[in-house]
């Protein structure tokens, strides 16, 4: 979803959308749609265009809708099926989007012929017989999944509903510290404490699957379904130290790299985890441009599906999961024990894993509730309160509870910490309740910041008057 803010040449912007459907043919007819809203009902309207269902047999799998939500306004939503789009696609997608708006031309057709891989030896590789004896030997998926009320067992994607997490500020650069003090990658430190989480919950064997990218030096260009789920089977011990366990996910990692272009026909694993680095935001000559990389479409995947997108100073997580097998709230605790978990990993990242932070058998009633784990108590000053205005003060708790963040800085962007349309919504809820005022979506389209809202807040209320 693109957040277009300035004199936007329309036409140019709707022949940029053919153009890229053209080069991409895997998405095959695509629907190109203009809808005219208002500021308020901007959200309802991008909920909907995002639920909206494919039609699998006639198409087409992917759209584009711009909405004109006021005077140099727009937003441009894309929307396609998992069988044409994985979710590095995104990036390509706004690349070539701007390219072709900026010089008015289709960008060039892929150096490869769509979706091949480029090499007979790659090709070779993916059917090999050594990948085939792998997947075989691995066997089937651990009997039983243990998380905090559990429900049912699901496998396949089904309905969906979603929690929110973002590491940023202080509590991301330490978790980043922690991975380069273990001499790992972030994302390996998060397979580990994935996995840690789990075990500490009762599993004895791994239900975790990872989404990996299939995409070559050939085919990074492309847009399409270049992701495969794998069956992820390091489980640590509860005896052993963080730092041991880390060197098997690391093999484990290594091995699942090699066979990747030939994954298994089948993976039953009810926990399926997806990373991916978040790219920088496309550049639209004379357009402000912001882009929401973690819009929810409404379904899951398994039990839980959790999606990682690294920002370089942020960490968002959405912890889709199918309602039928577990909770809202159940859902909510596994949010903030995972991340106490990577609080205590960040001050100990040498610890056993039986001494870091989680639950071995949590039961509701012996648990803090969520706001304790990961949101600041409902009346806890702000950090720098003191030093603030009371409406800076009064807004900045709301973000940081809707966000669910213990530190916000004043100029910090609220899509950079991984707002969305149904953040602002409840950010815009709050202070009506709170402070009086009906704050308008323009603010967020306009300065998305806490010191912009604060600024509008004071302006509704006269207090500059």
């Amino acid at each position: 979803m693109l957040h277009l803010n300035g004199p936007l040449d329309v036409p140019a912007l709707l022949r940029a959308c053919a153009a890229v459907a053209e080069r991409h043919p895997v998405l095959g007819p695509v629907r190109v749609a203009r809808v005219e809203s208002s500021p308020e009902r901007y959200p309802g309207v991008a909920a909907a265009e995002v639920a909206r269902p494919f039609d699998l047999e006639n198409g087409p799998l992917a759209r584009f809708t711009l909405v004109r939500v006021g005077r140099d306004r727009n937003r441009l939503i894309f929307t396609a099926h998992g069988r044409v789009f994985d979710g590095c696609s995104k990036d390509v997608l706004v690349h070539d989007l701007a390219d072709a708006y900026f010089s008015r031309a289709a960008p060039p057709g892929p150096a490869v012929p769509y979706g091949e891989r480029g090499t007979a030896a790659e090709a070779a590789e993916a059917d090999s017989t050594a990948a085939r004896t792998f997947w075989r030997d691995r066997g089937h998926a651990p009997q039983g999944l243990v998380l905090p009320g559990l429900r049912a067992t699901a496998h396949g994607v089904g309905p969906g509903e979603i929690v929110e997490m973002v590491l940023a500020g202080a509590e991301f650069q330490a978790f980043a510290a922690a991975a380069t003090t273990l001499g790992a990658t972030r994302f390996e430190l998060l397979v580990a404490a994935v996995g840690v989480l789990l075990r500490r919950y009762g599993n004895t064997g791994s239900p975790l699957a990872l989404a990996l990218g299939t995409r070559t030096d050939h085919t990074r260009d492309h847009i399409g379904p270049f992701v495969a789920e794998m069956p992820f089977a390091a489980c640590p011990s509860l005896d052993e130290t963080l730092p041991v366990y880390l060197r098997a996910v690391r093999s484990e990692l290594r091995e699942l790299y090699r066979h990747r272009h030939a994954p298994p026909e089948t993976v039953l694993r009810p926990v399926l985890l997806g990373y991916r680095r978040r790219a920088a935001a496309p550049y639209f000559p004379g357009v402000g441009t912001g882009v929401e990389w973690t819009v929810f479409n409404g379904a899951a995947r398994g039990v839980l599906h959790l999606e990682a997108v690294d920002g370089d100073m942020s960490l968002t997580l959405g912890l889709r999961f199918n309602p039928l097998a577990i909770g809202h709230d159940d859902v909510a605790r596994v949010a903030g024990h995972l991340r106490a978990l990577l609080r205590a990993i960040a001050a100990e990242p040498r610890a056993k894993v039986a001494d870091l932070a989680a639950p071995v058998h949590p039961e509701p009633d012996e648990e803090p509730p969520v706001t304790e784990l990961f949101s600041p108590a409902e009346n806890a000053a702000s950090p720098s309160s003191e030093q603030e205005d009371e409406v800076v003060a009064q807004v900045r708790q709301i973000w940081q509870e809707v966000l669910r963040l213990d530190d916000i800085g004043l100029d910090e962007d609220l899509y950079d910490l991984g707002g969305h349309s149904l953040t602002i919504t409840q950010i815009i809820a709050r202070a009506r309740r709170r402070l009086g005022v009906e704050v308008s979506l323009d603010v967020f389209f306009d300065t998305p910041t806490i010191a912009g809202m604060a600024e509008e807040v004071s302006r509704l209320r006269g207090d500059n008057a």
